[in-house]
């Protein structure tokens, strides 16, 4: 008998308690048919600082201890990004079904290693890129099938360099050791996603300059024979920041950078141009969140628009390859 026949909520866990958890547990506590049932840290204080904060529920340091106390079904993943394999194995392991942070692992044969792990334990695992839900992303999405019957082809442009992050100590120490994977995780998500898959490489070249800047040229090819030619560049002259631009038979879209969106047709009377603007902080999280209480509730497969452990182990090989050095 599943949840959703005996009405029960989905117990879960929340693990980390820095400013994902706090995100993350706050879009739980307005999920529908959800309980945060406790908070695990390595640090007590932090769990606890942050348990008080989502209505003083319970905490602890030991995941094993606290999902048996608690009698968890499920647990939120959002740990540093070098723990975070560890832990969402550690989880699989426990039974739990699991929403992890991306990316779950650097290498591709980890996160191919915990999909095998999870389909042992039958267990569902969802990995959280907020950016899928988008307002803008889905109706560029939606657009392309209404419009265009699908799209022909893609263009990405990524220009980003850490030193600015770095200046205001953004982030930990280990970002910037991989920071065009990590910079740029976001935006190859929504070329597979776009793609229904990303099926080869077609180009790539790779070139670093005097300074150490990296640039990235590659062509793609989706699962749906979507073409997708991305650009990626460092160096003080660039802006920071990514655009996209979809193109269909007949009609052009933009998405750029991740907050706005327009389409345009190139014949006059078919359709004025459409915008739309992305106007919630942390947009997406709540939408996320309702899908994987709901796969879990309904027994369902984390499939479109959703990300699981098998594409998002494509998205980090495709990336591997692309910014190894040469």
């Amino acid at each position: 008998m599943s949840w959703l026949e005996l009405h029960e909520p989905v117990r879960v866990l929340l693990v980390g308690a820095g400013k994902m958890g706090l995100f993350h547990g706050t879009a739980l506590l307005n999920a529908k048919g959800a309980e945060l049932v406790g908070v695990v840290s390595r640090s007590e204080n932090s769990a606890k600082s942050l348990a008080e904060k989502l209505g003083h529920v319970p905490f602890g340091t030991n995941l094993q201890e606290m999902a048996a106390a608690t009698q968890a079904h499920a647990c939120i993943v959002c740990v540093s990004h070098l723990a975070s394999p560890k832990v969402v194995r550690e989880c699989l392991q426990l039974g739990l079904h699991v929403l992890a942070e991306k990316p779950v692992a650097v290498e591709f044969e980890e996160v191919q290693s915990l999909s095998a792990l999870a389909k042992e334990k039958s267990c569902k695992v969802m990995v959280a890129l907020n950016r899928r839900f988008y307002q803008v992303v889905q109706t560029a999405y939606l657009d392309s099938l209404f419009y265009g019957g699908g799209l022909t082809s893609l263009s990405l442009l990524a220009n980003d360099h850490p030193n600015m992050y770095k200046l205001r100590g953004s982030f930990a120490d280990e970002i910037y050791d991989l920071w065009p994977v990590m910079n740029t995780i976001h935006a190859f998500d929504l070329i597979s996603l776009f793609s229904r898959g990303i099926a080869s490489i077609d180009y790539h070249r790779y070139t670093q300059d005097s300074d150490g800047n990296v640039t990235v040229q590659a062509v793609l090819t989706g699962m749906n024979g979507l073409v997708s030619n991305f650009l990626y560049t460092e160096g003080s002259g660039t802006m920071n920041g990514w655009s996209m631009q979809l193109n269909g038979k007949d009609f052009q879209s933009k998405i750029g950078p991740l907050e706005k969106y327009q389409i345009q047709f190139p014949f006059p009377g078919i359709k004025p141009e459409s915008k739309v603007e992305s106007s919630k902080f942390k947009e997406g999280l709540m939408e996320q969140m309702n899908f994987f209480i709901h796969a879990i509730r309904h027994d369902q497969d984390i499939d479109f628009p959703a990300c699981n452990l098998e594409e998002h182990a494509r998205v980090l090989e495709v990336m591997n390859t692309l910014f190894a050095k040469k």
